[in-house]
């Protein structure tokens, strides 16, 4: 759950980012910096949202469809990366059990032309480009057979 109080500094670091990914913007320049370079993904499993619930509006069936959950490994993190077309969300613990509670971090936001939201869901590639980590060789395939599987 985003803090309303970090709204408006989310708003600020979109509208003026210190780091400008592609269209990605960066909104959480601490979190960003703390694992730039230093993630490199040896597992990986791949999870689709299905959202039951009938949208309300155009703008939250954009927001609530085409999500997608990688959960990883690396040597010595747990990570959860939850993206869709327009923002990408992180979950960084020490241990497994530790990923249960852990809350999830807003790292970017996809710069949107004339305020309005994207549609297409980016490649993971395209994700790992603009968090700035790496994934195996052997990760990456196996991910792949999963996404082509569902």
């Amino acid at each position: 759950m985003i803090k309303i109080s970090n709204l408006n500094s989310f708003y600020e670091m979109y509208k003026n980012p210190t780091y400008s990914i592609g269209n990605w913007n960066i909104v959480n320049n601490k979190e960003y910096n703390k694992y730039k370079n230093k993630v490199n993904i040896i597992s990986a499993n791949y999870y689709s949202v299905a959202v039951n619930s009938k949208p309300n509006s155009l703008e939250e069936s954009l927001l609530k469809t085409n999500q997608i959950i990688v959960n990883c490994e690396t040597k010595n993190k747990y990570i959860s990366i939850k993206y869709n077309p327009n923002f990408i969300l992180t979950a960084i613990s020490d241990t497994e059990y530790g990923m249960i509670g852990k809350e999830i971090t807003l790292l970017a936001i996809k710069n949107a032309k004339d305020l309005t939201l994207n549609k297409q869901t980016p490649r993971f590639k395209e994700i790992l480009k603009v968090l700035g980590w790496k994934i195996s060789q052997k990760a990456y395939s196996n991910l792949l057979e999963q996404m082509n599987f569902n």
